[in-house]
């Protein structure tokens, strides 16, 4: 099988980068594994990559029109600060939250691989997957590193009156990787979304 994890971030420190080396060397012994990411470093000596099978890809995305992004912060604002958050609306913001000259692009990196599986890892990278989801060929699974509550409900939320949009978007996936059958609760009463939980993604 070929695996292709799309991600910002490889070759720093923090939770999510370990985990991702662990899971994604594991995987390497059996499967063709594949890092697509935006991160411009290549340090293999971190997490144990160079003694492993791992390729990894990395890119950039070209800056956007000054028109492109102009329509996007206003959507965005609007979105944010007076539209109803609706299935509709919120289809509207998705095209400012991640603009079509960035979907082109991801989209074109990830058909070129030609993977059976792509992995967004952690929320952002898998609401890019959504985003594009339409324009590629390959199933798509995004892994949520954080709680229902993190991203929704504590003082300070990762993703603040976004919890319509992240809906929407994320029922567009094949699958939702959490780490918990708590999370795995949430997300199904909250959001009507199914996810598989993986709780080695927490151990490794």
């Amino acid at each position: 099988m070929r695996i292709l994890f799309y991600c910002d971030t490889v070759f720093s420190f923090g939770g999510v980068q370990r985990v991702l080396a662990e899971i994604a060397k594991a995987l390497s012994g059996k499967h063709e594994v594949t890092i697509l990411t935006t991160d411009t470093c290549t340090d293999l000596s971190m997490y144990g990559y160079a003694e492993s099978t791992v390729r990894f890809d990395s890119f950039s995305y070209s800056a956007s029109s000054f028109i492109e992004r102009l329509l996007c912060k206003g959507y965005s604002f609007l979105y944010k600060h007076g539209l109803p958050h609706t299935r509709l609306t919120s289809e509207w913001y998705a095209a400012s939250f991640f603009p079509s000259s960035y979907k082109r692009t991801l989209a074109r990196k990830i058909n070129a691989r030609q993977c059976d599986v792509v992995i967004g890892v952690h929320a952002f990278m898998a609401l890019h997957l959504s985003a594009v989801k339409s324009r590629i060929r390959t199933k798509t699974v995004g892994w949520l590193h954080n709680s229902y509550e993190a991203f929704f409900e504590k003082e300070t939320p990762y993703l603040p009156g976004l919890d319509c949009f992240f809906q929407v978007q994320m029922g567009k996936l094949d699958e939702r990787v959490v780490l918990s059958h708590a999370d795995a609760g949430c997300f199904f009463r909250k959001m009507n979304l199914c996810c598989e939980v993986y709780t080695i993604l927490c151990t490794a």
